[in-house]
């Protein structure tokens, strides 16, 4: 792996962080890194010109997965989410999660083993994490092993009988 390859995949807005992003890449834009943008919204108009960002716009959720899979690294600054399928596509791709420390997302992402969490908000931090992945590919590797056997976990044949067993418990 030369170079490290970020993407977002999203609504391109401020409720999900990405006029944070905005200035996470324009603080980078001299590193070698790619970002790659995939999603519509107000915000694309504030994508920065610059040759290591790549704007798709919006993509068919069957193509979804060939961006995924030249990827390295999923980020998701959002203030707010519920249950991210976003991350478990990233994650069964084997990508490096990089997301806002919500309750919702610490189900899905446990530092250091599958991925890293920041505040909402915190460009610093998000920096911080990208050029240390992007100066220790051996975590980014290691990371993305976890992450192919992470996503197991949350397979149908594996959670529908969780909710089953806690629907049942909860009419008795």
């Amino acid at each position: 792996m030369k170079k490290l390859k970020v993407i977002y995949v999203g609504r391109l807005s401020e409720f999900k962080g990405f006029h944070n992003l905005i200035k996470v890449m324009n603080d980078l834009s001299n590193e070698k890194i790619e970002f790659v943008k995939i999603g519509k919204g107000k915000l694309e108009k504030n994508i920065p010109n610059n040759k290591n960002i790549k704007y798709i716009g919006a993509v068919d959720y069957e193509k979804i997965f060939e961006y995924y899979k030249d990827a390295n690294v999923l980020i998701l600054p959002s203030y707010s989410e519920t249950f991210s399928y976003v991350i478990l596509e990233a994650m069964a791709c084997g990508l490096v999660v990089l997301t806002s420390d919500l309750a919702t997302l610490r189900v899905l992402v446990t530092p250091k083993r599958n991925g890293y969490l920041f505040r909402p908000g915190d460009t610093e931090k998000i920096k911080e994490f990208i050029l240390y992945l992007k100066n220790n590919l051996e975590e980014v590797s290691r990371i993305s092993k976890n992450n192919l056997i992470d996503a197991n976990r949350f397979i149908n044949d594996k959670i529908i009988p969780k909710y089953e067993t806690l629907y049942k418990s909860l009419l008795i």
